[in-house]
């Protein structure tokens, strides 16, 4: 009785292909009789080998006809990868080949790329920043373009991680890197809207990414997710890591300028609102006649980077991971608007442009081999401390949280402000929501206040009166 003719998938193919890489000596007719094939079949299969991996790129792995393929260059190019892991004696199935498939069409900035099985909510990409917080617009022509890896301006630096996802609905929660591990303005602050972590450069480190990235994973684990971080190749990124919910992608070296998102735009667009901001401390002082103290403390620019963080819309995400090629062809996304000026920026009357002042410190370096006396003092000591800085920049002494009574006469001093006529009703309606949410806040902190009080004079009595 003649065997009943068996219509392979791709997979099935992928997976006869992988049993005869395992064992090459292997007789065709003892492998075909394990496998349920005619000998001619698998002779067939093997025969094949190229058209076979050509095919299951273009198509779903389960699919049992080819069609045209789509990408020539893609084909040849994971071809001969694949050809060089099973030399090496590498096991390839179809789900490994359909994720190495999506790395190398980002690598060649194919249209249309599409990270496989990961919806655009889970794909996300992390980089850092260099941010120079005190830098004065007059300063920002001298320092354009520079490294800055020490030296006394270096104080005046902090390196930034970000992390979002491609359809800009999250964008996780910022970590500060700054050369001092207790700086005077931040002793008493309890609650930072960053993750604030120090050593002695002020750069991101493996370890600190490491953890980063634990925490994500963690993050993850809980929600039950499955997410894709694609990274850039810089020396703080460390390939070596296990983690159960994130997938890591590394772009290719000295590409990420059109392959990484956050480059594409993103860090641009926060580096404006965080410049913005300190243009708007700047000139608040000057018209209070403070020109004597014009700069800000570590503890400021942490509050006006998250300020930052949080005004990059979800629709400007979106557009720096499609101009990428992430989930549609960069020609659909939107022409971006002129670069925008800082407003009152003339004001200042200084020599160099707004734009000049916001990309000043693009060339800030975020990462490095460090020496081997920086590590072991950062072993030995935790990071530098505050009281070794010397000419410490910060300003302020940090003097903790001001007293209920100071808090409301502020807010007496806003509600007089938001009361003003040239105050938009939107502005009004969100001061009026945070002067409750505050109070709110402040009534719980007092209730508790009493109650830790009432349970010490309780636990007080006990001891002074014998049972």
């Amino acid at each position: 009785m003649s065997r009943k003719r068996k219509a392979l998938s791709f997979k099935e193919k992928l997976d006869i292909l992988r049993k005869v890489d395992e064992d090459p000596k292997r007789k065709r007719t003892e492998l075909a009789k394990e496998l349920g094939l005619a000998t001619s079949t698998l002779s067939t299969v093997v025969g094949q080998r190229e058209t076979i991996m050509k095919n299951v790129l273009s198509f779903n792995v389960n699919a049992k006809q080819a069609k045209t393929a789509q990408h020539v260059k893609l084909e040849e190019t994971l071809l001969t990868w694949f050809k060089e892991v099973t030399a090496a004696g590498v096991n390839i199935d179809g789900k490994v080949l359909r994720e190495k498939a999506d790395e190398f069409a980002l690598a060649l900035h194919i249209d249309g790329f599409q990270a496989s099985e990961y919806e655009p909510r889970d794909v996300f990409n992390a980089d850092e920043a260099g941010l120079f917080f005190n830098l004065q617009p007059e300063k920002s022509l001298c320092l354009k373009g520079k490294a800055c890896r020490g030296g006394k301006k270096s104080k005046e630096r902090i390196t930034v991680l970000l992390c979002c996802n491609a359809d800009g609905s999250e964008k996780l929660k910022l970590t500060v890197v700054g050369k001092f591990q207790k700086p005077r303005c931040l002793k008493r602050e309890s609650h930072l809207p960053c993750v604030y972590r120090a050593n002695k450069k002020a750069w991101m480190t493996a370890a600190l990414f490491e953890e980063f990235l634990s925490l994500l994973d963690r993050r993850m684990a809980c929600k039950n997710r499955k997410i894709l971080l694609f990274l850039d190749q810089c020396a703080a990124h460390p390939r070596q890591v296990t983690l159960q919910n994130v997938k890591l992608v590394f772009l290719p070296a000295n590409a990420t300028t059109h392959l990484q998102p956050l480059d594409a735009g993103i860090i641009k667009n926060v580096k404006h609102h965080f410049k913005s901001f300190l243009v708007r401390r700047l000139l608040a002082k000057i018209d209070r006649k403070d020109e004597g103290d014009l700069k800000i403390s570590l503890l400021d620019a942490i509050h006006f980077i998250a300020m930052a963080w949080d005004r990059v819309t979800p629709t400007t995400v979106a557009n720096c991971f499609g101009k990428c090629g992430f989930f549609g062809s960069p020609e659909e996304v939107p022409p971006e608007p002129e670069d925008p000026t800082i407003e009152d920026w003339e004001q200042l009357n200084v020599e160099c442009t707004s734009d000049d002042f916001c990309t000043a410190d693009d060339d800030l370096a975020t990462c490095g081999t460090r020496t081997v006396e920086d590590i072991v003092e950062e072993a030995a000591c935790g990071a530098a401390d505050s009281s070794d800085d010397g000419d410490d920049i910060d300003v302020g002494d940090g003097e903790g949280p001001p007293p209920a009574a100071e808090t409301l006469h502020a807010l007496d001093v806003l509600r007089r402000a938001v009361a003003a006529d040239e105050v938009s009703d939107d502005t009004c309606r969100r001061f009026y929501a945070f002067e409750q949410s505050l109070l709110g806040d402040l009534a719980k902190k007092e209730t508790e206040g009493h109650q830790r009080l009432f349970h010490q004079e309780i636990n007080a009595f006990y001891v002074l009166v014998p049972g």
